[in-house]
C-alpha cells in the first residue's frame, strides 16, 4: 500500500487533476509516536573551575583528566572508560581550546592548580 502510494505520487506528479497524498499516507502508516513518552534531556553536569574565565568541565572531561594526571595515556584511558581513543582526543581538545593551552603538558600544569579530587566526589 505505501509503496504504492509513492510510485502513484511519482507517476502522476505533473498531473493537474491528480491530489497530492503522499503526506495524508505517511500520517496514516507512521507508527505511533512516542515523543510524549520520553524523559527530558538532563543537562550534563558541569564543575566550574574558574568562574570568572568561564573556565569548567564535563563529567567525561573530568574523567579524561584524572586519567591524565595519574598518568595514563589517551589510550588507556580510553580503555578504563570505555570510550574511542578519537573521542578521548576531542575531549582533550576542546579542553585545551577552553582553557586557552597548546600542548597537554601545558594543559595539564594549568589543571594541577585545582583541587580536582574534590569535584570528582
Amino acid at each position: 500500500m505505501y509503496w504504492q502510494s509513492v510510485i502513484n505520487e511519482i507517476f502522476n506528479q505533473y498531473a493537474d487533476d491528480y491530489p497530492f497524498h503522499f503526506t495524508s499516507v505517511y500520517e496514516k502508516h507512521r507508527p505511533e509516536s512516542t515523543n510524549d513518552q520520553l524523559e527530558p534531556k538532563e543537562k550534563p553536569v558541569k564543575y566550574t573551575l574558574k568562574e570568572e574565565c568561564g573556565w569548567y568541565l564535563t563529567g567525561r572531561e573530568l574523567q579524561c583528566i584524572m586519567g591524565f594526571l595519574d598518568g595514563e595515556t589517551i589510550k588507556t584511558v580510553a580503555k578504563s572508560l570505555e570510550l574511542s581513543p578519537r573521542t578521548v582526543e576531542f575531549y582533550l581538545k576542546r579542553i585545551k581550546d577552553r582553557f586557552g593551552c597548546r600542548t597537554k603538558v601545558e594543559l595539564l600544569n594549568v589543571i594541577s592548580q585545582f583541587d580536582l579530587k574534590k569535584l570528582r566526589n
